[in-house]
């Protein structure tokens, strides 16, 4: 892919730096370098973690001004099936693209961003058991598929209580996850939010009540194959500008684009045309 857009700036005449990024925190020391340069086009080429550093760090450092085309070469890469469907275009035809277009970012607790999806849950577990397995045993690749199966076995629900423009919209009770969407898919492919659009200036909730074994084995083959999850009376979807997750007996463990963090209270609310991209 580097190759692809050295031959794209080379033909169009466009002077190009090519970046690669470590870490969170050198991210934005590489953003912090474009900060003096006006009609400034950053391809991210990576997950939707690394759209989401990227994201954070321009955020940060007040930068406007900026475009951003995402290039997908990630694990999951959701983000980019919210934009392109499951059949993403190759990447000369992405480079070439002139389509741009303001979208809305979700603030978490008005100190960071999510660019497609926040989430409290199921998911969760998975990504903990994927970063547990892959500090144990480098080397091995399978971590997504065997932490899936792990949580299934271990069935675990998680207390929520969920507030909507300040009212109590869904009771103190466990649930197996609850989805704060911007984007269509999330966790590797997965439709959670199908009616989600980008630019519409609100958040898509999908909650789901706690299921048995054999119902979350259900939810997720109708995640995998369709959007029927959510016809089932233990899935709740609904749109909001701002929602609140409360928890009174412990942390909320929630991840953002595939990153995981933790709060006492966790508050998001839609950011209108909060970016510029291409695509």
């Amino acid at each position: 892919m580097i190759q692809a857009i050295e031959a794209f700036s080379h033909i169009n005449d466009v002077k190009t730096d090519i970046l690669l990024t470590e870490s969170k925190e050198y991210t934005e020391w590489l953003i912090e370098r474009v900060l003096h340069f006006n009609n400034t086009i950053i391809y991210c080429v990576g997950g939707d973690g690394t759209l989401n550093y990227i994201v954070n760090a321009i955020s940060k450092n007040n930068i406007e001004n900026l475009i951003i085309q995402a290039i997908p070469a990630g694990t999951g890469n959701d983000f980019c099936r919210t934009l392109y469907g499951n059949k993403i275009p190759n990447i000369k035809k992405l480079l070439e693209s002139k389509n741009i277009k303001e979208i809305d970012l979700i603030d978490i607790n008005n100190e960071k961003l999510a660019v497609n999806s926040v989430s409290i849950g199921l998911d969760v577990r998975v990504l903990e058991k994927v970063e547990q397995y892959r500090s144990k045993n480098k080397g091995q690749s399978n971590y997504y598929n065997k932490a899936i199966i792990d949580t299934i076995l271990e069935n675990p629900s998680y207390n929520a209580n969920i507030f909507v423009d300040g009212i109590q919209l869904e009771k103190q009770e466990d649930k197996t996850l609850v989805a704060i969407c911007n984007g269509g898919f999330y966790g590797n492919g997965k439709q959670i939010s199908p009616n989600s659009k980008i630019d519409d200036g609100l958040l898509d909730i999908i909650s789901s009540q706690s299921m048995n074994r054999p119902e979350l084995i259900l939810l997720l083959s109708k995640l995998k194959l369709n959007a029927s999850h959510l016809e089932s009376d233990k899935v709740l979807n609904y749109s909001t500008q701002e929602v609140e997750i409360h928890n009174n007996k412990e942390d909320i463990v929630y991840q953002a684009d595939g990153e995981l963090d933790k709060t006492k209270r966790l508050t998001l609310s839609c950011k209108p045309r909060g970016l510029t991209i291409k695509y």
